[in-house]
């Protein structure tokens, strides 16, 4: 397996039912008994405008640094660097408040634990079939483009094989879903 894959695999292994097993506990708080996905809306609920509110004043910090550089290169470098920066902030807290969001779309507050996991299995094989066709998108694109290039023509190939492996190990993990639904007698309609 390759070892770039390990550690995100771990994590997703491991926090999805860590997830599942925290939203059922009650924390005390000040505000009384609340569960751990209560809290956490609650501290998400101000962590979004307080990094925008940051982003928006690195964002005059870098332009203030870029406007009375005086034509310093390095003031102008760190500049430049803090409006990317901050940017790339702004940017990677928004993307995080849409997940939230089109997560909260996919999984209801009224549901149970225990119907979170074939909606998510249903949500992933959906991702993955996505994936699988940008792949072989990309393959072709590469395939079109090499104009005889064998780098290229390799590297489609590559695409290529990827996508097809991951395709089936999509599919062949919805096969034992529903194989193992079928012994434990649930039923897990593909």
């Amino acid at each position: 397996m390759n070892k770039k894959l390990i550690f995100p695999s771990l994590i997703l292994t491991t926090l999805i039912p860590t997830g599942i097993i925290l939203a059922q506990i009650q924390f005390k708080s000040p505000w009384g008994s609340v569960t751990f996905d209560e809290m956490l809306t609650r501290v998400l609920s101000w962590v979004w405008p307080f990094s925008l509110a940051v982003g928006v004043l690195m964002l005059i910090i870098g332009s203030y640094y870029l406007v009375l550089s005086g034509g310093d290169p390095q003031k102008a470098a760190t500049g430049r660097k803090v409006i990317t920066y901050a940017l790339v902030g702004v940017a990677i807290v928004t993307v995080a408040k849409g997940i939230v969001v089109i997560l909260e779309t996919i999984f209801p507050s009224d549901i149970e634990a225990v119907a979170v996991i074939p909606a998510m299995i249903e949500w992933a094989f959906g991702f993955l079939l996505v994936i699988v066709v940008l792949m072989l998108i990309m393959a072709a694109y590469l395939f079109v483009t090499a104009v005889g290039n064998p780098e290229k023509i390799t590297m489609a190939k590559r695409w290529i094989t990827y996508a097809l492996i991951g395709l089936a190990i999509a599919v062949t993990s919805r096969g034992l879903i529903a194989l193992v639904g079928k012994m434990v007698g649930q039923d897990t309609t593909i």
